[in-house]
């Protein structure tokens, strides 16, 4: 009821009636659930065990309140680090709503007015992941994991696994989200008596696949650069580095045992040699100097201080 007019907008048909959320409620009538708008009308039949309505990356949501938070937060002037994620995430609930609905135990995935992006039934698990206003579905079937977009389409094939590999690294660019989120990391197990997986690395951006499963180490260095330590043969690596702008990939040199970032403008190479080397990332050589030396494995600081 419209307590301003005390016109009745919704008839008294339900047994259960949840607060309204951009204009959609989740209704529940002869035990099963639906979704009607606030005038009552259907948008998802009473056929469903349970719905929920998801933002862009997956939580759920139950009312607006954390949108009016997110506001407060921030006009407290919180630190740099905090107030960035609060924009980040204010960014996230701006986006478009998604409603989850279960039947028969299985899952499946509709547009905020009601076209389906994934039937139910098609994948055993879906998981959000937002990336630069568009939310992407890790889904999985059959132990195998691939990636949705949010037509339905699988932009990545499923056949491989997702994990939190320690064999992948964002750590440099933890802060900006965009591009941290811009890439995911995928794996086609190990080869018998590795203990590394073979991992491999999907563009959101490009929409392909940019690094092919391998066992290997992968860094992203900054905006720009990923570092890779590819192994060869018994323990053996080669390192590569990929330019994200110009989607090429270029070996250093064979004789290099370790590669760190300086300043985000150099990377400082060590050798088989035990010598450190300063090179801008296009390969000229800055700096060498043989007194630079490692002075053991076992040391905890094993490269240099820079200033």
């Amino acid at each position: 009821i419209d307590p301003t007019t005390q016109k009745v907008i919704i008839p008294p048909a339900f047994e259960s009636l949840d607060p309204f959320i951009r204009n959609l409620g989740i209704a529940k009538k002869s035990g099963k659930y639906g979704v009607v708008d606030m005038q009552g009308k259907t948008l998802l039949d009473f056929q469903f065990e349970e719905i929920r309505f998801l933002a862009a990356n997956g939580h759920h949501k139950y009312d607006t309140g954390s949108d009016s938070l997110t506001e407060k937060m921030l006009a407290r002037k919180p630190p740099e680090d905090v107030r960035l994620k609060l924009i980040y995430e204010q960014q996230i609930n701006q986006a478009p709503y998604f409603i989850e609905v279960t039947k028969a135990g299985k899952k499946g995935l509709y547009t905020w007015n009601g076209k389906t992006i994934i039937p139910c039934g098609k994948y055993k698990n879906i998981q959000f992941h937002y990336y630069k206003g568009k939310s992407f579905f890790l889904v999985d079937s059959e132990l195998k994991s691939g990636i949705v977009d949010e037509t339905g389409t699988e932009i990545l094939p499923v056949q491989y696994t997702f994990n939190d590999s320690y064999q992948y690294s964002k750590e440099a660019v933890q802060n900006e989200f965009d591009l941290a989120n811009r890439f995911i990391v995928f794996s086609e197990g190990k080869e018998e008596g590795s203990i590394a997986l073979k991992i491999g690395l999907f563009d959101l951006d490009q929409n392909e696949i940019i690094f092919a499963a391998h066992e290997q180490y992968i860094t992203l260095l900054n905006h720009r650069f990923f570092l890779l330590r590819k192994l060869i043969a018994d323990y053996n690596y080669e390192f590569l580095l990929y330019d994200i702008k110009q989607r090429k990939l270029r070996k250093l040199g064979a004789d290099i045992t370790d590669v760190h970032v300086v300043n985000d403008s150099f990377l400082q190479i060590e050798t088989k040699e035990g010598v450190y080397q300063l090179t801008t990332f296009d390969g000229t050589k800055i700096y060498a100097n043989p007194s630079w030396k490692v002075e053991g494995n076992y040391h905890l600081i094993r490269f240099l201080n820079y200033n």
